[in-house]
């Protein structure tokens, strides 16, 4: 939690700042709700028309992750 000491410090402030918010799947904006992988199109929900913002809604950047600490070959969240 970057510059707090608590996570209720962190929401108390949820909405205001977006310290070390996780912004979805993928960032930016996908032109049309849509895009093209080997030649399969996928249709995402438009959220910020006519594109889609973000991997993600509101409910990403606000849900609490619990981590842990230690070496692993791949991380966990």
């Amino acid at each position: 939690m970057l510059g707090f000491d608590s996570l209720n410090d962190y929401e108390r402030y949820n909405g205001k700042i977006h310290f070390g918010a996780l912004i979805g799947r993928y960032a930016n904006r996908i032109a049309d709700g849509q895009f093209t992988l080997n030649g399969q199109t996928y249709r995402l929900p438009v959220n910020e028309p006519p594109n889609t913002l973000h991997g993600r809604g509101r409910e990403a950047r606000c849900a609490v992750a619990l981590c842990e600490s230690g070496w692993r070959e791949r991380p966990a969240l």
